[in-house]
């Protein structure tokens, strides 16, 4: 994937652990962080058990996830 992102001329100089504190100290409010993974599996476009997914794939969920903010 980072290939083809690359290739369309996206580049990633770092990674961060809270991606959200980056935009809080600027003056923004996160007001949603919906999970990617959990959603699908909700949806039943992923076929993983919740009680899996909660116990053992946490950082999954919490990796993959649209963030929604507001300005303060």
């Amino acid at each position: 994937m980072h290939e083809k992102l690359t290739g369309m001329g996206a580049s990633f100089k770092f990674t961060v652990d809270s991606p959200e504190e980056l935009f809080e100290t600027n003056g923004y409010k996160l007001t949603e962080k919906i999970s990617i993974v959990e959603s699908a599996v909700n949806y039943g476009l992923l076929k993983i058990p919740k009680v899996a997914l909660k116990l053992f794939l946490r950082a999954l969920t919490g990796g993959y996830a649209i963030y929604v903010f507001e300005v303060n």
